[in-house]
């Protein structure tokens, strides 16, 4: 099974490289015989590591380089890996509300934050009772959820930086796509090229520009 590469795992993968010496990255997860999925597991396994200890300081880290956005998809990858999300918010609060107090105050900022997480952890089918934290209300509904959980401003740096950079033809068909839904007018378009044509960077960019 190929080895997960996100920001916990590159923690873990170091965390293990200090302890021991490896041939490979399957050696590395290896632990008394037994291969591990994650860098995470063998760590906890070589009680070098327990979740929510390293999570707390993988955080806190991270805090130096990350804020906001960023931070709060962290803290759910942690979670969904394991960590406790209770202990990870009580040492990290500070931290996963930073980008949002200035603004709107402590009290808000705190409930802004969890909103934020939850809706993260519902596109994994999980919530913040099965981190093991109580549940915050947000009155959102499943369409509300499926809405707020694209970074609208990330989105049209995304559509501004690659929108000159498409063919004619991609150009083509991008304007198509986009005329149809802006003027409702429900047309039916199917994209077919080769491949190598840009087909999935044409998408991308369609369906960033309709979020």
């Amino acid at each position: 099974m190929p080895c997960r590469t996100t920001t916990s795992e590159i923690w873990y993968l170091r965390k293990l490289l200090h302890y021991r010496p490896a041939r490979s990255y399957e050696d590395l997860r290896t632990v008394d015989g037994h291969q591990y999925n994650t860098f995470r597991e063998a760590a906890v396994a070589l009680g070098i590591a327990t979740a929510d200890k390293e999570a707390i300081a993988c955080l806190k880290e991270q805090s130096e380089h990350q804020t906001g956005v960023a931070l709060r998809r962290l803290f759910v990858i942690l979670a969904l890996q394991g960590a406790e999300g209770q202990p990870m918010w009580d040492e990290c609060v500070d931290e996963l509300i930073e980008d949002l107090k200035p603004p709107h105050g402590t009290n808000v900022a705190i409930t802004m934050a969890l909103k934020h997480i939850q809706q993260m952890l519902y596109a994994h089918g999980r919530c913040l009772a099965d981190i093991g934290m109580d549940n915050i209300h947000d009155g959102t509904t499943e369409l509300d959820r499926l809405l707020n959980q694209w970074d609208t401003d990330e989105l049209q740096r995304f559509v501004s930086d690659n929108v000159d950079v498409l063919t004619d033809e991609q150009r083509t068909a991008y304007d198509a796509v986009v005329d149809s839904v802006q003027q409702t007018s429900g047309r039916l378009i199917m994209l077919d090229a080769p491949g190598g044509t840009g087909k999935t960077f044409t998408t991308t960019l369609i369906l960033a520009k309709l979020r």
